[in-house]
């Protein structure tokens, strides 16, 4: 059985409901997307930290490939899920949080899903390379 199609679908799946999940309850004070944005630093660098510094640089070379497209991707959603949040505490915004909300999904299916779409094949196939 060829597992690297599930894989990719199972990284995308993933990926893109962290990021939905990051718009959608950054309402809720902007705590979820601030704890995903926290925790995904503090992994890669306590990841980073417990490498040799030998194999550092491999280690981060093999993170960037979908990485590229991975990172802008989150933390656009990331960024949105803050900004949704965030919005009603300002009390002259530009936009209300209806317009903001219907930004912020717009840019999820244009921009953060197919970003996403390329991380998972990359991902996908470097770890069937392995």
């Amino acid at each position: 059985m060829q597992t690297t199609p599930l894989l990719i679908i199972l990284i995308f799946l993933r990926n893109s409901l962290a990021a939905l999940l990051s718009i959608a309850l950054g309402p809720f004070f902007a705590v979820v997307p601030v704890i995903g944005a926290v925790s995904n630093g503090i992994l890669i660098g306590v990841i980073i930290s417990h490498v040799d510094s030998t194999s550092r640089l491999s280690a981060l070379l093999h993170l960037l490939p979908h990485g590229i497209f991975e990172l802008p991707a989150i933390m656009t959603a990331w960024g949105f899920g803050i900004w949704r949040g965030l919005c009603y505490f300002q009390k002259n915004a530009s936009l209300t949080s209806e317009e903001i909300r219907k930004k912020a999904y717009r840019t999820y299916f244009i921009f953060v899903l197919p970003l996403l779409i390329i991380a998972a094949i990359i991902e996908g196939l470097l770890i069937h390379i392995k």
